[in-house]
């Protein structure tokens, strides 16, 4: 019997390079090849590709892609799914390099990049993140980074000052080690996979991340780290998302009195109440937007009308509570039980509605 024949080689194929660069992208065709520039410069004399997470795109966005005309740029496209961040890591586990990197298209420095690089090439780490610069800031603001801060330290088992950071890299083998706990429905990855180390992964911190979210609040960030923790706590049964979103709501309940007691000194009880609960809607909305749903955020027409569908689907959610809190009542003379059961039903129900039309999956 003659020995079979070997296969045939692919002439394409080339060994998995030293870096593989993961980037979201959706929109803005024209940052594409500036980008890809940018690395080209940095990684000089490195083998490395990029990965675009094309999240259904525009054609724009994908034909700007393709005239780049280089075989370390691939594109990998996701249609129809929720969750880009998630699908950014799963290009990060699919990578054979043994560094993987994930950044903002238009907030890394890209000296930085060859800085992580270098970092972790000579083991002095396991994640190399680029944190963003933060403005001063008033004294009320500077004392709350401070105790956000020590609870961030003490909660991650870590000294990351900014673990929301959208520019990282890490040794592919670290992230295979974390990733069977990682949450399924989170999407802040470096947030995630710190989370989950406890302290197990060295974790070295660079300045340079210079993204749209460099002004950003310490309250998203105590929200996202919250919603994580009962996350991992209930082993994912309760949904980051959903979790995020009753948080948003609980702030709402207090920027509602805020606003109920600034209009109180313009205009009776009546119209103020209306006016705060328009008021609260929009604070709702707009965290959620910025938060919540940060990876599918609205912009331009968008927003506006996503602000309207948005006071709809509370108004519904509002007779809904309402509803559920009476016929509770009338069958336990419980106020808390009845008030808390049309609570959550109100919850549910924005949530549901919500994810459904107005902040749809792409």
């Amino acid at each position: 019997m003659n020995a079979a024949a070997p296969l045939p080689t692919d002439a394409t194929s080339r060994p998995a390079p030293e870096l593989s660069v993961i980037v979201p992208v959706f929109d803005h065709p024209a940052a594409i090849a500036p980008l890809v520039e940018r690395l080209r410069a940095a990684l000089s004399g490195r083998d490395w590709e990029v990965v675009f997470v094309d999240d259904n795109a525009p054609d724009a966005v994908r034909a700007a892609i393709a005239a780049i005309g280089d075989p370390r740029v691939r594109t990998l496209r996701r249609v129809g799914r929720s969750g880009l961040t998630q699908t950014c890591l799963v290009a990060m586990l699919a990578s054979q390099s043994p560094f993987v990197a994930m950044l903002d298209p238009a907030g890394f420095d890209a000296s930085v990049l060859t800085a992580m690089l270098e970092r972790l090439a000579r083991n002095e780490a396991d994640i190399a993140a680029a944190s963003r610069e933060r403005p001063a800031g008033s004294a009320p603001r500077k004392l709350g980074r401070k105790i956000l801060s020590t609870i961030t330290r003490r909660t991650l088992a870590t000294d990351i000052g900014d673990p929301t950071s959208s520019f990282f890299m890490i040794r592919r083998e670290a992230l295979e080690q974390v990733a069977p706990s990682l949450s399924s429905l989170g999407y802040q990855v470096l947030l995630d996979v710190v989370a989950t180390a406890r302290g197990r992964l060295r974790v070295v911190e660079l300045p340079g991340a210079h993204d749209a979210a460099a002004n950003r609040s310490e309250l998203k960030l105590a929200l996202e780290l919250l919603a994580l923790m009962i996350a991992k706590f209930s082993n994912d049964a309760v949904s980051i998302r959903f979790m995020l979103f009753c948080l948003v709501g609980l702030s709402g309940v207090g920027a509602h009195l805020a606003f109920l007691y600034a209009a109180l000194l313009l205009m009776p009880f009546t119209y103020a109440q209306t006016a705060a609960t328009i008021g609260a809607m929009a604070w709702n909305f707009t965290l959620n937007n910025t938060i919540t749903y940060g990876d599918q955020r609205l912009s331009g027409w968008a927003y506006i009308s996503g602000m309207l569908r948005f006071m709809v689907v509370c108004g519904i959610g509002a007779v809904s509570n309402v509803g559920v809190a009476s016929w509770i009542y009338a069958h336990d003379n419980v106020w808390w039980i009845a008030g808390l059961g049309g609570a959550v039903m109100g919850a549910v129900w924005n949530y549901a509605v919500s994810s459904v039309f107005v902040w749809r999956p792409r």
